[in-house]
């Protein structure tokens, strides 16, 4: 008998993953839907409107608030547009009003229109019956890996899907101090 080689294979269960996705993870996950408008008659009608939508992550829960980090094409104010009301849809379909994040010392919006991201927050009762949950992220993946996309793209809800790691890049603040 000669020499044998053996090879592990590894198989995604992709319908284990999904179950215990959307029965942990997805808890984390919302819909971002940005309303940036202009008003007349001071501020009685709405004369004009742009509707931006997307998904968003919660990655922290404290001190009676809820904070998202979504992209920057989603969260900010349509330009020509003097308002903006941005709601944030749970999964059980309760809808928070959120603002942008602004840090308190430097008055800086957390948003990034380089890497398009930004941070959304909202007053959150942790007391209510149904409960959000901050995403357990995992360490930076390596090319290769395996990973999941979570979201609310083109209005669907709760969009899972399934790839692998190509390439990622480290985040740095931008010169302005954002």
């Amino acid at each position: 008998i000669g020499d044998i080689d053996l090879y592990a294979m590894f198989t995604l269960d992709a319908v284990a993953l999904t179950n215990m996705i959307t029965t942990k993870t997805m808890r984390s996950v919302v819909e971002v839907v940005n309303k940036s408008y202009n008003t007349a008659m001071g501020g009685l009608i709405e004369t004009e409107y742009s509707i931006s939508q997307g998904s968003g992550v919660v990655i922290d829960i404290s001190s009676g608030y809820a904070f998202v980090l979504t992209n920057y094409h989603v969260a900010e104010m349509t330009e020509g547009y003097s308002h903006q009301t941005i709601i944030v849809e749970d999964p059980w379909g309760n809808e928070y009003e959120a603002k942008v994040y602004k840090n308190k010392y430097t008055s800086l919006m957390a948003m990034d229109k380089s890497y398009d991201l930004a941070i959304l927050y909202f007053k959150y009762n942790p007391s209510e019956e149904i409960v959000l949950d901050e995403i357990a992220i995992a360490d930076d993946p390596e090319v290769g890996d395996y990973v999941v996309s979570l979201g609310s793209p083109n209005a669907q809800k709760n969009s899972i899907t399934y790839g692998k790691a190509l390439s990622y890049q480290e985040l740095a603040p931008s010169e302005d101090g954002s």
